[in-house]
């Protein structure tokens, strides 16, 4: 990986200064180590946030399925209006999207805010440049998005199959 010059230039300063206590070591080799570390830390924060992610879409799912169990006489009633099972559909598919979308904004302007305070503190007096990956967030948002959908079809599709007669029944 390191050529072989500085590495031969440290034994021989080494051998050289070793009845003076002097220890060389080569700093690219140190610095590569703490990157490595510093990478690894950043890559366990984003494993935790992913699953963040996937236990945020399937609350999502969860709460559209009570949602749906809960409101079974009231979209019996908005179908026995003249409601059709496409509206049904789309008025579930709306809300779950908002919801959707707003806490995936959310988390990406947060992610966002907070990789600007990291290169406001620690890397701009290094002379870093600051660089957002773009195509990250929006493999994110969209993936997320997509995933959301996946996770209510099912719920959402029960939704548009209640009948009207469901109004006239007990909760």
């Amino acid at each position: 990986m390191f050529a072989s010059l500085p590495r031969n230039s440290a034994e021989q300063l080494e051998l050289g200064l070793n009845d003076d206590g002097v220890q060389v070591s080569i700093i690219a080799k140190d610095v590569m180590v703490i990157q490595s570390l510093v990478l690894a830390l950043l890559a366990i924060f984003e494993a935790y946030l992913s699953l963040g992610l996937i236990v945020g879409i399937a609350g999502i799912g969860v709460v559209t399925v009570r949602s749906v169990s809960e409101r079974t006489k009231t979209i019996g009633i908005l179908r026995a209006l003249g409601y059709r099972r496409s509206m049904v559909m789309s008025t579930f598919m709306i809300e779950v999207v908002w919801v959707a979308v707003l806490g995936m904004l959310n988390g990406a302007a947060i992610a966002i805010g907070f990789h600007r305070a990291l290169y406001e503190t620690f890397w701009k007096d290094q002379g870093a440049s600051f660089s957002l990956p773009l195509a990250t967030i929006f493999l994110v948002v969209f993936g997320g998005l997509a995933l959301v959908l996946a996770a209510t079809a099912y719920p959402i599709r029960k939704a548009s199959l209640v009948p009207p007669s469901a109004a006239l029944r007990e909760a």
